[in-house]
């Protein structure tokens, strides 16, 4: 069984939801950046980790400020495989999903990319600005080297082409609970209910929703909507960039997982 497999069958036994903690890999420092990821891995059930790249499209202000600061240090993508090597030293259990854009995986070349991936422990590849009918190789490519590749459902997504993307998809499916960047909002949208019960009932992989999610009432309300996990990001990294520690980053991640229990 794949991590996210153990790791989300673990939950419902439990009856909780999955917290899903992002940050973006080399921020506020290379140094800094392992110690933070474990501390948002020991209040998370799953890891969603971000390579830095210089034109994030999907990201708001805030997580593009925390790409900014870590390619200002002199990140490079291969920095990011060696933290995520060095935090399965620590925990070879948690998920890791590690989110991307096709410029970073076609200059590393395809299948080496993957490789890297494989042999870095990572479970699972979201890249955020590849079309489903375009992906092909990479799909094949994760298959080859035991990765999952995770696309997103958005509210404008058609019944026909979330067929089409449901059938492509693994680990869990990425639901974005509203148009536009990540970033922090004070209300969930909503129409994000009826998006998460429609996705629900049209595949078998677990359902989390990010894209606004940044308190814990969010995340209560999500699991209220029947979905299996909240992706916070904007709020775990905003923390970074105010120069929370890593025991403050943790103790805030603590508070969004109790909203994940009952």
């Amino acid at each position: 069984m794949s991590r996210y497999s153990v790791k989300f069958a673990e939950l419902k036994a439990r009856k909780e939801g999955a917290l899903v903690g992002f940050t973006v890999l080399g921020d506020p420092s290379k140094r800094k950046s392992l110690e933070i990821v474990k501390a948002i891995a020991k209040n998370s059930d799953v890891l969603e980790l971000g390579l830095p790249f210089s034109d994030p499209i999907a990201d708001g202000p805030t997580i593009q400020a925390a790409v900014q600061r870590s390619l200002d240090n002199g990140f490079k993508v291969k920095d990011g495989f060696s933290i995520i090597r060095e935090f399965r030293k620590h925990d070879t259990e948690i998920p890791i999903g590690l989110l991307t854009y096709t410029n970073i995986v076609m200059q590393a070349g395809i299948g080496n990319f993957y490789g890297e991936c494989g042999k870095a422990g990572v479970d699972s590849v979201l890249v955020a600005d590849l079309p489903f009918e375009e992906a092909n190789e990479f799909i094949n490519a994760a298959k080859k080297n035991k990765v999952e590749q995770v696309f997103i459902v958005a509210p404008t997504t058609t019944d026909a082409r979330l067929k089409k993307v449901l059938a492509k998809c693994g680990g869990f499916v990425y639901v974005v609970s509203l148009l536009g960047v990540t970033g922090a909002r004070s209300e969930l949208h909503s129409g994000l209910k009826k998006l998460v019960k429609k996705v629900k009932a049209k595949t078998r992989l677990p359902v989390c929703v990010g894209f606004g999610v940044s308190e814990p009432r969010h995340v209560k309300q999500l699991m209220g909507m029947g979905a299996d996990g909240a992706i916070v990001g904007s709020a775990i990294v905003s923390n970074i960039a105010k120069g929370r520690s890593p025991k403050e980053i943790g103790a805030f991640t603590r508070t969004l997982k109790k909203a994940t229990k009952g």
